[in-house]
C-alpha cells in the first residue's frame, strides 16, 4: 500500500415433494440395477459358490482414502515497484499444511479440490516517510496468515499402462493477512479470487508427478486497516496478471509423495482512491510439498 507518489507507509432450500419426487426418481434409476443382479444366471453363483469365492464387484474406496495431506515449507518473495522503481522487498520461510482430494478414477471427467492453511514471517525492507517529506529506510518484519480453497473440474486420460493425465480447470479462493511490524506498521486484507487452468501427470502407484498452468486473479479485493497508526481503512482493486506454476516429483509408493513447486502471484498497479494505491506487486514461492495419501 502506497500513498500516491509517496513511499509505502507501511479483510437446498427445496419442498417436501420435490424430495420425494427425486428420491423416487432415484430408485427408479437404481432398480434396473437391482434388477440386473436379481436377474444373473444361477449357475454362474452355484459355480463361484463351489469355488469358495464371492462374485466379482468392484468397490469404491472410502472417500478419506482418496484424501491426500500435505506438509509445505516455502520460501516467500514479495516485491512491490513504484515508476519502474522498487519502494519495498520481503523475504523468508512459510510453512503450509494442506488436504487436496485425489480422484481414483482411472478415465473420464474428474472433480478436483483442496483447502489449504499457511503462516510465517519474513522480512521486510523498505521505508517511513517522515514528515518533512523524506523517507527513512525500514527494516522490519512481516507475518503472513492465510487460507486457500479451490474446486475444480476436468479430464482424465490414461497414459500407457502407468500413468493418468489430467486436464482441469479450477476456481481458487485465497484470503491471507499483511501485518506489517514496527511502530509505522498496520494490517492488510487480500482476498484474491484466481481462474486455474493446467494440466497434470500422476501415476497408478509409483512413478513421477508433475503439473504445469497459469493462473489469473481476475478480481482481487485489498484492505489496508490504519486503526493502529490512528486512521481508517482504505480498499482498493489491484488489476489481474497472468502468472504460471509448476511441480515436480516423485510417489515413492501408494501413500508417500514428494516434489518440488513454484507458485507466484503477480498483480498491476491499482487505482487511486483516497489518495493511495497499492504498487504492482509481485510475489513467489518456491518449497516441497510432503505427501500422503491414505
Amino acid at each position: 500500500m502506497t500513498l500516491c507518489n509517496r513511499s509505502p507507509l507501511a479483510v437446498w432450500n427445496m419442498s417436501t415433494r420435490n424430495n420425494l419426487l427425486g428420491a423416487f426418481a432415484a430408485l427408479a434409476l437404481l432398480a434396473p440395477g437391482w434388477a440386473n443382479a436379481d436377474q444373473q444366471p444361477q449357475s454362474q453363483w452355484d459355480e463361484l459358490t463351489q469355488l469358495g469365492q464371492p462374485p466379482h464387484t468392484q468397490d469404491q474406496p472410502a472417500w478419506w482414502k482418496e484424501v491426500q495431506l500435505n506438509l509445505i515449507p516455502e520460501y516467500f518473495y514479495w516485491r512491490e515497484d513504484l515508476n519502474g522503481n522498487k519502494i519495498l522487498d520481503e523475504s523468508g520461510f512459510r510453512i503450509g499444511l494442506a488436504a487436496v482430494y485425489v480422484p481414483s478414477k482411472e478415465r473420464g471427467w474428474i472433480w478436483a479440490s483442496g483447502v489449504k492453511a499457511y503462516a510465517g514471517s519474513v522480512d521486510y525492507n523498505g521505508g517511513v516517510q517522515l514528515a518533512s517529506g523524506e523517507t527513512m529506510p525500514l527494516k522490519s518484519t512481516t507475518d503472513y496468515y492465510g487460507t486457500t480453497a479451490e474446486a475444480g473440474y476436468g479430464y482424465r486420460y490414461e497414459v500407457g499402462q502407468n500413468y493418468f493425465f489430467d486436464v482441469l480447470g479450477r476456481v481458487n479462493l485465497d484470503f491471507w493477512v499483511r501485518h506489517l511490524g514496527s511502530l509505522h506498521g498496520y494490517n492488510e486484507y487480500w482476498f484474491p479470487i484466481n481462474v486455474k487452468a493446467g494440466v497434470e501427470l500422476s501415476p497408478r502407484e509409483v512413478g513421477w508427478v508433475a503439473a504445469l498452468g497459469l493462473k489469473v486473479p481476475v478480481y482481487t479485493y485489498q484492505t489496508a486497516d490504519f486503526d493502529r497508526l490512528g486512521g481508517g481503512t482504505v480498499t482498493l482493486h489491484p488489476k489481474p496478471m497472468v502468472t504460471p506454476y509448476a511441480e515436480a516429483g516423485y510417489k515413492f509408493n501408494k501413500n508417500l509423495s514428494l516434489a518440488a513447486f513454484f507458485d507466484s502471484y503477480w498483480f498491476k498497479q491499482s487505482a487511486v482512491h483516497e489518495g493511495f494505491l497499492q504498487p504492482e506487486s509481485k510475489s513467489y514461492q518456491v518449497g516441497v510439498r510432503v505427501g500422503w495419501l491414505f
